[in-house]
């Protein structure tokens, strides 16, 4: 009868396992169904449009990303990097369960796959609203594309185009797309500008991938490897949202509606459906003896088993919670009997627990440590060093092979004619702006931060060289901080490559000359879009050419923001002043105000539009606080090891007071006093 029971409930969970499986396939059947009846059925809103609006006369280009590169891209490689990300954390797991009991030798493909496909399937529910959303958008608003006279070529209603005078200042509702070189389909796509689908499609997929690496991924050797490849995924779809612009396929703002539609799809997919951040129940087992309760004070009984236990092997109740601290006086102290069934109890939970060593070496030879920690420090600095060239190489590739993207103009447009200024802000200067206050700041905060607690002499014996701790965290943090800053670049300069969008100053220093003996002087020029141009630049060399290229976004901007708000969120995480409270909001005040003052010196020297520096400060204040936030994070207190000290309790006491501390962890003046006094009274 047990059998059958048994047999009737594994068909019953194989079968609904299958229903839900079948009803996850039909809700995503249905998604696609509505997306191509949206297509077929549906037509775009028709706008109408002024003869006279130069942001729809620019010329019609290829995309640089295709249709079916844009498919293929976000179904292989979201697909590809979830498959392998959960194959490698079952095989990891599967590993440690072999480890441990020296069971479970199968391979367990069948979990691995339906990990794999639930969390596919989670990213594809997710794309498939991201489109469905994108185009039910587009199809509402009908905003035409930049390239909308080049594709419809517009024929009004009394057979007049826009290049009649009555035409000019008049709204056109009544027209029809006369285009013979044109596609059926590339007229159909005239209006459906906003918002962008490349930049929602691509925002969704990366975004959902970056995330999904920072719940799913562990890499323990380098935590800047992890952080590495999420910033690759997000800059690509940066890149590709930029193209849409640099392809006149879409407006700045049908770009960047695109790109906050589609992040905010991810993390509402990532956070509220598949919840990839969510604590997972862990399989309870009946056959294993229960935990020991933490007994508020020592007892001869726990003096008894911390005795009688060989040397290396915890007590029970410090089992994957805390490291174990002898104490020198505890076998002298301790009772010479002990309670067999606490004995038996102790080997059972042993058996069943993990031990969990946090590196906390009480008595470890000074050179069997520092081999130890050198090797880890060496291994750890080569992966960082390797990460640091990863992200130099766009850099190299920016400047010195390709060049930026050779964006047209109109003669009439004022927003290009200012005259040629220096820099307020000289190149040098702005390293110096960068670099020197995160060095001063870093290096007296942290050795300041140490001094509180009462620990600057603490040292680490690396490569037999004294080095001090707070020299150590330095090192650390100013690794944190100069990887955000190689990742601030890296986006500023694939901006301004990508879009190539002309400075103020670039008719200063240009002095375009076109091709057909023309200039802008000329009427027939006012209103027509420049492609085929050279310039003379008298008084300028080609550098002062190049550079008029690369207005968008402010680097100056996106870098100061970047180092001296990151300095700014340092000071609140790290730092405290218990002698004077305003004297860190006067510092964080005058770093913030500084990175304004740089900012707008980009528009005062006619280097930058307003939208430049605009995007240039975003761009820096979103990579401070990702960085500060999700890479160093700083905002929990970093742990300091506990290096020798005179008398250490291992009674139950000190675990409490220390419970809430991660391991490693530190104990300063306060708990040590504590614990002596606790000492004091029981011996």
């Amino acid at each position: 009868m047990m059998m059958f029971l048994q047999k009737y409930r594994n068909k019953m969970t194989r079968f609904k396992s299958v229903a839900r499986m079948g009803f996850d396939l039909l809700i995503f059947a249905s998604l696609c169904l509505s997306e191509v009846a949206l297509r077929k059925w549906f037509k775009p809103y028709k706008r109408g449009f002024f003869c006279d609006d130069e942001s729809l006369r620019y010329p019609y280009h290829e995309s640089t990303i295709s249709v079916v590169a844009l498919i293929s891209i976000v179904l292989a490689v979201p697909s590809s990097v979830m498959l392998a990300v959960e194959l490698f954390k079952q095989t990891a797991t599967s590993l440690g369960e072999k480890r441990k009991s020296g069971a479970n030798k199968g391979c367990h493909l069948g979990r691995r796959l339906m990990q794999s496909y639930t969390q596919i399937g989670f990213y594809l529910f997710g794309l498939a609203l991201t489109l469905i959303t994108t185009h039910i958008t587009k199809y509402s608003v009908g905003r035409l594309r930049p390239h909308f006279f080049a594709v419809c070529q517009p024929l009004m209603s009394d057979g007049s185009t826009c290049s009649d005078a009555r035409n000019h200042d008049r709204y056109v509702e009544d027209y029809d797309c006369v285009a013979k070189n044109m596609s059926t389909n590339s007229i159909a796509q005239v209006g459906q500008s906003f918002p962008s689908g490349h930049a929602s499609i691509f925002f969704y997929a990366m975004v959902y991938v970056a995330i999904y690496l920072q719940a799913a991924l562990s890499t323990r050797a380098s935590k800047l490897l992890k952080h590495l490849l999420q910033f690759i995924f997000i800059m690509f779809a940066w890149y590709v949202a930029l193209t849409r612009i640099s392809d006149y396929w879409h407006h700045w703002s049908d770009v960047m509606a695109g790109t906050i539609l589609g992040t905010l799809i991810a993390f509402a997919v990532a956070l509220y459906i598949s919840q990839l951040f969510a604590r997972k129940p862990t399989r309870s087992n009946s056959s294993l003896a229960p935990k020991p309760p933490i007994k508020p004070s020592s007892s001869p009984s726990s003096s008894a088993k911390s005795a009688n236990s060989p040397p290396g092997v915890l007590p029970a109740y410090t089992f994957g919670t805390l490291p174990y601290i002898p104490h020198p006086h505890a076998a002298a102290a301790a009772a010479a009997a002990a309670a067999a069934a606490a004995a038996q109890q102790q080997a059972q939970y042993a058996a069943a627990q993990t031990y969990h060593n946090y590196a906390f070496l009480t008595d470890m030879q000074p050179e069997a440590e520092s081999n130890f920690q050198s090797s880890k420090l060496l291994k750890k600095t080569i992966l960082n060093l390797t990460t640091f060239v990863v992200l130099l190489i766009p850099l190299i590739v920016c400047e010195f092979v390709i060049e930026p993207y050779r964006r047209g103009f109109f003669c009439n447009d004022e927003t290009i004619k200012y005259p040629f200024r220096g820099n307020t802000i000289t190149p040098v200067l702005l390293g110096l702006i960068i670099a020197v206050p995160p060095l001063l700041i870093v290096t007296s905060g942290e050795y300041t931060r140490l001094r509180y607690k009462r620990n600057t002499n603490d040292i680490r014996c690396l490569w037999g060289l004294i080095v001090p701790l707070w020299l150590v965290n330095c090192f650390e943090q100013l690794t944190y901080f100069t990887f955000g800053l190689l990742l601030t670049t890296d986006a500023t300069e694939i901006g301004k490559y990508t879009i190539g969008r002309i400075r103020p100053h670039f008719i200063a220093v240009c002095q375009p000359q076109f091709h057909d003996g023309s200039s802008c002087s000329n009427a027939t020029n006012q209103h027509r879009y420049i492609e085929n141009y050279s310039c003379a630049s008298t008084g300028y060399n080609a550098d002062d050419v190049r550079q008029a290229r690369l207005s968008f976004p402010s680097g100056h901007a996106s870098l100061v923001f970047y180092s001296l708000l990151y300095m700014t969120i340092y000071l609140q995480n790290r730092i405290v002043w218990q002698k004077g409270q305003l004297i860190k909001p006067f510092i964080q005040f005058i770093l913030i105000i500084s990175a304004w003052f740089v900012a707008l010196t980009r528009i005062m020297d006619n280097w930058h539009h307003w939208s430049d520096v605009l995007a240039g400060s975003i761009l820096g204040t979103l990579a401070a606080l990702l960085t500060a936030g999700y890479i160093s994070k700083m905002h929990r207190s970093p742990p300091l090891v506990l290096d020798g000290l005179p008398r250490q309790d291992t009674s139950a006491t000190l675990n409490e007071v220390l419970a809430s501390t991660p391991p490693p962890y530190t104990m300063d003046q306060k708990i040590k006093t504590f614990t002596e006094h606790q000492y004091s009274s029981k011996v």
